[in-house]
């Protein structure tokens, strides 16, 4: 089922015209890594594959809310992003034996809301931060209706991704941009 939704949206994309999706990243992880946590930086709904030097026997997942681990097959573990956070995954052989120690960061994937934004607001200049579960949006634009543009492109963008707003670093309440 896994491999149907993840191939499912590529082959819908190509039929229709679009760029098919980027194969994930793949993580090797290395025979001497067991004694140390690998870091890993995830986007909301992306994947990365991880290789594993030997059988895994147990994927233990600290908070699944954040990440879920698929075991595809003893030497490859897909790491999907769930929700922003952060969280552990521990990768244990037949003998109870760690094989690796991943610590997972899933954030939102803040390019989108860059090119977003420069593409509706051409001129503007945009400096786009995570800000916990909001989105701390500070530059300079042409106009006090470019500046509102840009609060709602953002508290758009905040909104599909599950919650929270732009953050205000303007003087006023409703301000995320700051008109240079």
């Amino acid at each position: 089922a896994l491999g149907q939704m993840l191939l499912g949206p590529a082959g819908e994309a190509a039929a229709q015209g679009r760029p098919a999706l980027a194969p994930a990243p793949v993580v090797e992880v290395s025979p001497m890594e067991s004694a140390t946590s690998r870091k890993i930086d995830l986007t909301l709904g992306r994947s990365v594959i991880v290789d594993l030097p030997r059988d895994a026997k147990e994927v233990f997942v600290a908070n699944p809310k954040i990440a879920n681990a698929v075991v595809r097959s003893t030497r490859k573990v897909f790491v999907i992003g769930m929700e922003n956070g952060a969280t552990s995954i521990f990768i244990m052989d037949g003998e109870g034996r760690q094989i690796t120690a991943l610590d997972v960061t899933v954030a939102r994937d803040l390019n989108v809301l860059r090119q977003t934004l420069n593409q509706s607001i051409p001129g503007g200049r945009f400096e786009v931060r995570a800000a916990g579960e909001s989105v701390l949006l500070s530059g300079a634009v042409n106009s006090a209706s470019e500046a509102t543009q840009a609060v709602d492109i953002a508290n758009a963008f905040v909104g599909l991704s599950g919650g929270g707003g732009a953050g205000a670093t303007g003087g006023t309440s409703r301000g995320a941009v700051i008109n240079n």
